[in-house]
């Protein structure tokens, strides 16, 4: 009932009506920028006509078109310009409005015999309605303030005549016309607003409903995915916590990168690091391919029964090329496929499968190279003690030459004790022989 009688009253709610109002004002720049400049020219040229025809007071009437009313319209067009605009448009069209019209008012009543001005007047009056698209109850109050303005001054002036009379109801009769006309049509245009908005708010709650449902698809795909690697490590007991350590340390060593590092990435920065934290539980995927004897062997391996393990990078990089050529653009399966074949390669080109060097190896698999041997060097095997946290560092940092991209050891240098300290991997100690 009382959105009923609002949409007749042409109001919405409050915050409502400010949104549609200041939309609609927005749209109109462009458009009363030209109307004002149209309107000013109008103005200046009937300048001509009150020389041919108003001798006595053409300097009043000058006076009003010049000193007042043309100057009005263009500060309104500069005015248009400025950001807060369109919160007081109605407010300034609706003074040029009542300006513009008074003007015209006192010209007809210091010339009541010329057509010319009450046409004017009239002019003025369906343009406060229909031309400047100002609010509709702006225009009707305004329209109703120039017209009573008219009749009293002109009363004052020259009396009550039978042409005061007759100016009067043809006014009037504008005021009518101009009130059903032009409330028909704000009204046609709030109900188009409304289903405007009724179909932005159903096309953004949808957008967000869909949003959620491949937000919760990705988590899925992502969730099995890192359990099947975790699946394939728990074949070797003595692994640990292998995927939790690694997948923090690759997203922690891609954070603590320079942005240059990321110059030649297809992905923001952000979504890099945020992707890479998952992607690196890929890395050894391939180990799935690995017989176990070979894998959980717990002495030294053969020179042959390391080039088994070898295998294990082309194996995990055959797996997830299947699943990459069903979902091509899924950034996850890219990068994960990338790690899975080349995070054993290594800076200078001797690593391996490819002997790939510098920036050739992509960049998340260089960051995994060397989270992957801070975890090998730091974690207990049967054929080998831990690694102390300072030794880690050593050996990558200053026994390693070649195998690390200079960017990433830097990285490591500055996020390194932060590592110990979470994994709570002893700072000194014996070290392996």
């Amino acid at each position: 009932m009382i959105d009923a009688l609002r949409q007749s009253l042409l109001m919405f709610r409050k915050k409502n009506e400010r949104a549609y109002r200041l939309q609609r004002n927005q749209e109109n720049l462009s458009y009363w920028r030209k109307a004002m400049g149209v309107f000013a020219i109008l103005f200046a040229a009937f300048s001509l006509l009150d020389i041919l025809f108003v001798r006595d007071h053409v300097v009043f009437f000058h006076l009003l078109r010049f000193g007042i009313v043309i100057p009005a319209l263009l500060v309104t067009i500069l005015l248009t310009y400025a950001k807060n605009f369109p919160r007081y448009a109605d407010w300034v069209l609706s003074a040029d409005f009542f300006l513009s019209g008074a003007a015209i008012a006192l010209m007809i009543v210091y010339a009541p015999l010329e057509a010319m001005y009450v046409g004017g007047l009239f002019l003025v009056l369906f343009s406060g309605f229909f031309l400047l698209r100002i609010y509709f109850w702006n225009a009707t109050i305004v329209t109703i303030l120039i017209v009573t303005f008219q009749t009293v001054f002109y009363t004052l002036v020259v009396g009550f005549t039978w042409t005061a009379f007759s100016m009067l109801m043809f006014f009037l009769a504008t005021i009518v016309i101009g009130i059903i006309g032009s409330y028909f049509l704000e009204l046609v245009n709030r109900q188009d607003y409304q289903k405007e908005r009724r179909i932005a708010i159903d096309r953004d709650n949808l957008a967000e409903r869909v949003g959620k449902q491949l937000e919760e698809l990705h988590h899925a795909q992502t969730s099995t995915i890192v359990a099947l690697a975790e699946l394939v490590v728990s074949r070797d007991p003595t692994t640990g916590k292998h995927i939790d350590k690694v997948t923090h340390c690759a997203r922690e060593l891609a954070a603590a990168l320079p942005e240059s590092a990321f110059f030649a990435e297809t992905i923001p920065r952000k979504a890099f690091i945020r992707i890479i934290e998952h992607a690196s539980a890929l890395h050894d995927i391939g180990k799935v391919g690995i017989p176990d004897p070979i894998l959980n062997k717990p002495g030294p391996l053969t020179k042959e029964e390391f080039e088994v393990v070898k295998t294990h990078v082309r194996i995990g990089h055959k797996t997830l090329e299947a699943i990459r050529e069903k979902y091509p653009d899924n950034h996850f399966i890219n990068m994960g496929t990338d790690i899975a074949l080349y995070h054993h390669e290594r800076y200078d080109g001797t690593g391996y499968p490819e002997g790939l060097k510098k920036e050739e190896i992509p960049l998340s698999a260089r960051i995994m190279a060397l989270v992957d041997v801070y975890d090998a060097l730091t974690s207990k095997r049967p054929y080998k003690r831990a690694y102390s946290h300072k030794g880690a560092v050593r050996i990558i940092c200053e026994e390693s030459p070649g195998h690390f991209d200079p960017l990433v050891i830097e990285a490591f240098r500055r996020c390194e004790k932060r590592w110990r300290e979470e994994a709570d991997i002893p700072l000194t100690g014996r070290e392996p022989s």
